[in-house]
């Protein structure tokens, strides 16, 4: 599906959402079918971007995706940052055991497309060439690009856009309805990080593995984008795609050793959103008024 950024809300929901400011949904692996090949929430992958280890949604706890919005009646409803808290395990349990790896990370600070550079009509042209965004708008591109659009963000990715563009029911462009962000903070953590940064080594030598942390990082990566229609870079489902690193590992990985010249990244997230039991988060401002909500999302309050 396409359409508006929340369509797996009912009528009820979305108007509860214009009250509260937020909604809970959840997230899961890419594809409903879970033996599709190389399906996962999140990946490793190599220099040549290609996949070395899939992580899926663990069975608990509950992989939540929290969207906070803003609603005017003259504009509708618009999206200002989506958070996703859960764990996941490696897909092959049989090679790297079932040990958990946990997930949080806040999106914020969002773009629409039209401040993408990649979808430009200077680069992608018009019609946009959705394989041109793809294949060639790459940081050296994009770090060249010319003064004119210097205020132009690094957006979007479109591995999946040309064949979302032959469905029926697909706006023009594709992206035409994704939220993208600027800014990213979360961490990886928990029992299954040495497996992910043991991986991570593997393909990329010069990072030390024993560093027991890793802190999400999109320096001079494409933005993190949200909507439906190939936005998680998988699929039409709705859903959500970045490509990070691990910031403590950006000297490592930079040809020159400083950090802000980091080409390459270490893992992806592509993830569908789906619906959960509880749909919508409780406001509080205490942890005690948080506790009695029995476990529920609170909005105001990190516990």
């Amino acid at each position: 599906g396409f359409g508006e950024l929340l369509p797996l809300l009912t009528e009820d929901q979305l108007e509860q959402l214009k009250e509260t400011g937020s909604v809970k949904l959840c997230a899961d692996n890419f594809d409903p079918d879970p033996d599709v090949n190389k399906n996962h929430i999140l990946v490793n992958v190599n220099k040549g971007n290609k996949p070395t280890l899939q992580w899926i949604r663990a069975e608990e706890p509950e992989f939540c995706l929290y969207i906070d919005t803003n609603y005017e009646e003259e504009t509708g409803i618009e999206i200002i940052a989506v958070s996703i808290w859960g764990a996941v395990v490696p897909k092959n349990e049989q090679k790297f055991g079932s040990e958990k790896l946990y997930v949080h990370a806040t999106f914020n600070v969002t773009a629409t497309y039209e401040q993408c550079y990649c979808a430009s009509e200077d680069f992608a042209g018009s019609p946009p060439k959705y394989g041109r965004i793809n294949n060639k708008c790459t940081y050296s591109k994009y770090s060249k690009r010319p003064e004119e659009d210097q205020d132009l963000l690094f957006c979007p990715s479109c591995e999946y856009c040309k064949k979302a563009a032959k469905e029926d029911d697909a706006p023009d462009p594709v992206y035409k309805y994704w939220v993208f962000f600027q800014g990213v903070t979360g961490q990886l953590w928990g029992p299954g990080l040495p497996v992910f940064r043991e991986k991570i080594h593997d393909s990329f030598s010069k990072i030390d593995p024993s560093i027991n942390s890793c802190t999400i990082d999109t320096t001079n990566l494409r933005l993190s984008q949200f909507g439906c229609g190939g936005a998680n870079s998988k699929n039409l489902y709705c859903g959500l795609g970045t490509w990070f690193n691990c910031r403590e590992d950006l000297a490592a990985l930079s040809p020159t050793g400083n950090p802000e010249d980091v080409t390459v990244h270490v893992a992806d997230i592509n993830l569908r959103v789906v619906p959960c039991p509880i749909d919508l988060c409780k406001k509080v401002t205490t942890a005690p008024e948080c506790d009695e909500l029995g476990g529920q999302f609170c909005c105001d309050v990190e516990i």
